[in-house]
């Protein structure tokens, strides 16, 4: 199904009974794809509409207000942007991203989060969107606020390299030249929050909730919780938080190529986000917000961390030191990763099998803590 750039051609693209119209914006939502014949629904693209929780923007206005209670004080870069959202309150926000839909529902919904700028929303819908939607899960893998519809070409290894495709992954989307969320300019705050909206907005039409995140999105769905993003209605309904290659080290990670200011200097080519002096300030508020708040995460979640020892962006140690802050989770020492074996980053995790994944979004011992190592001599993941 194809639309002109100035209204998509559809009206409900097979998604009312799961998203209220009243928390869309119609003008984004229209079918990007056939489903495969009695797998699953065609997929659809959607805005979705909601605002965050009130406790959100009370603990803003307590950090800036009434001062901040860790004896620190808040960036003013930061606090000029924490400010503008203050006095956003009450003002629906918004989310994108791909919707993936079963024929037969069985009431979860996945939220899946990629790092920066955004290409593991490839990997992660060819290799592992199909298994979930045999298992009757609806999955929304979201699209960051900011990413340019037509993000042209930069320079990697020599080689120049058209990627205005990989960020959005839908041709549809990119016709409508018109950047993720729209023309304002985004950061690293009001990305993070993209999976608060998503929940604020259909949530209440899931039994249950779990998130998958990759890289930076992992720190993005811990901010969602310690941040008070999230309606109080839905936390219990989260049952598994997967972090993949996750990015949660806190500001004592010790960093292998990876960082911060220089990377979102690349990213801005790619996302309309902002000052990269402001965002490293901004992460560290979150990882700040993160670890001294790590009983925000819901007790009946599943907290999961499959990290590879030799990643190329963040450490193993990362994942263990959150755990150690959390008191409990599973941390997986993933040693099948081989950028020998399977080209690429080794932090993409080529090897995760997609039975894997279902088997950790199975688990349920949301108290138990536990730190494992995957080997096999043969790069197969078991």
């Amino acid at each position: 199904m194809y639309m002109s750039n100035e209204m998509p051609i559809t009206k409900n693209a097979g998604i009312d009974s799961i998203v209220p119209q009243k928390n869309t914006d119609p003008k984004f939502v229209f079918e990007v794809g056939e489903g495969r014949e009695g797998k699953e629904k065609p997929p659809v693209w959607v805005r979705l509409k909601a605002d965050l929780s009130k406790q959100y923007y009370a603990n803003i206005y307590a950090e800036l207000v009434e001062g901040d209670e860790r004896g620190g004080e808040v960036d003013e870069a930061v606090r000029a942007e924490l400010a503008k959202i203050l006095l956003s309150g009450g003002q629906l926000r918004t989310a994108e991203g791909i919707m993936h839909q079963p024929n037969q529902l069985n009431g979860t919904l996945i939220v899946f989060t990629p790092g920066l700028p955004g290409d593991s929303n490839v990997w992660f819908e060819k290799n592992h969107v199909p298994i979930l939607l045999e298992k009757g899960y609806t999955v929304l893998a979201l699209r960051h606020l900011g990413t340019k519809a037509q993000s042209g070409v930069f320079t990697d290894e020599a080689k120049t390299t058209d990627k205005s495709s990989v960020y959005v992954n839908c041709a549809e989307r990119e016709a409508m030249n018109e950047p993720i969320g729209g023309e304002n300019e985004q950061n690293l705050e009001t990305m993070a929050l993209e999976g608060a909206v998503a929940i604020n907005a259909i949530g209440q039409n899931f039994k249950e909730i779990k998130f998958v995140s990759h890289s930076a999105g992992a720190v993005h769905t811990l901010y969602d919780f310690a941040s008070g993003a999230i309606d109080k209605e839905h936390l219990p309904k989260v049952s598994s938080i997967i972090n993949l290659s996750g990015y949660i080290g806190g500001d004592d990670e010790k960093y292998r190529t990876f960082t911060p200011l220089e990377y979102y200097e690349w990213c801005k080519q790619f996302i309309n986000m902002g000052d990269a002096n402001t965002n490293v300030a901004l992460v560290k508020r979150m990882f700040q917000q993160v670890y001294e708040n790590p009983s925000a995460v819901p007790g009946s979640a599943m907290v999961v961390s499959v990290n590879p020892p030799d990643d190329e962006y963040v450490t193993l140690t990362g994942a263990e030191n959150f755990q150690q802050v959390l008191k409990r989770g599973l941390v997986i020492d993933d040693r099948t990763q081989s950028k020998e074996l399977y080209g690429g980053d080794v932090h993409d995790l080529a090897n995760l099998q997609p039975e894997t994944l279902v088997r950790l979004l199975n688990m349920s011992y949301p108290k138990s803590k536990h730190t494992v190592s995957v080997h096999d001599k043969k790069g197969k993941q078991k």
